[in-house]
């Protein structure tokens, strides 16, 4: 029987604003993730392929600073049960926002949906 109680997880989203001054951002990636050690490994590595975002010399190395050492805080707010987040000016005028929020989710699939041998319960 799968299991129906909440989880614990980390909503990770990349959003994009057109302009520093839009209030509607296009999501660029929206997922959630079992840890927080995951969902920081995901912004860092995102943070480290910036330069595909075209951002200034001054803003990439600021992205992997943080991407270096800046992290170990992160890790440490999220583990308090609070949110964070990053923002890089494009050289476009775009602005990209990542952020990362504890959240209790419910999983619509079971864990164990690939395993070789299915559940005999699943054919009755």
């Amino acid at each position: 029987m799968a299991d129906t109680s909440p989880h614990l997880g980390y909503w990770y989203e990349t959003l994009r604003y057109p302009t520093a001054h839009s209030p509607v951002p296009t999501a660029a990636r929206l997922t959630m993730l079992p840890t927080a050690f995951r969902a920081v490994r995901a912004l860092r590595c995102e943070l480290r392929a910036a330069h595909v975002f075209a951002v200034s010399a001054r803003e990439s190395r600021r992205a992997v600073d943080w991407a270096d050492s800046g992290y170990v805080a992160a890790m440490a707010v999220l583990c308090q049960g609070r949110g964070i987040g990053f923002t890089l000016p494009l050289r476009t005028g775009e602005i990209a926002e990542w952020h990362i929020r504890p959240a209790r989710y419910l999983p619509l699939v079971s864990p164990n949906w690939c395993d070789d041998r299915p559940d005999p319960a699943m054919f009755k």
